[in-house]
């Protein structure tokens, strides 16, 4: 069945009247953040370094990085800050 003139009109009969005198219904809308800010320290830029080792070092190097589940880098890393440390 088709809507009729008058359904609408009854309707919307008396919404320019309640427009002026109601008060419009706002959401009202929290802000929550969602990760704490956390302020990154500037990383010094890395440079590559080659050199040859032993094999059987490099191997005590990889298992001991594993055991400590560390990147190989950072043993080296590690290693060398200790050293120049007790110089």
């Amino acid at each position: 069945m088709a809507k009729t003139n008058t359904d609408f009109q009854n309707k919307f009969s008396n919404f320019k009247d309640r427009i002026r005198t109601e008060a419009p219904e706002v959401p009202l809308q929290t802000v929550v953040p969602t990760k704490p800010i956390v302020v990154k320290q500037q990383k010094e830029v890395d440079e590559q370094l080659g050199l040859r080792l032993p094999k059987s070092m490099i191997k005590q190097l990889k298992l001991h990085a594993l055991e400590m589940d560390l990147s190989i880098k950072d043993v080296v890393v590690l290693c060398i800050n200790k050293y120049l440390t007790n110089i």
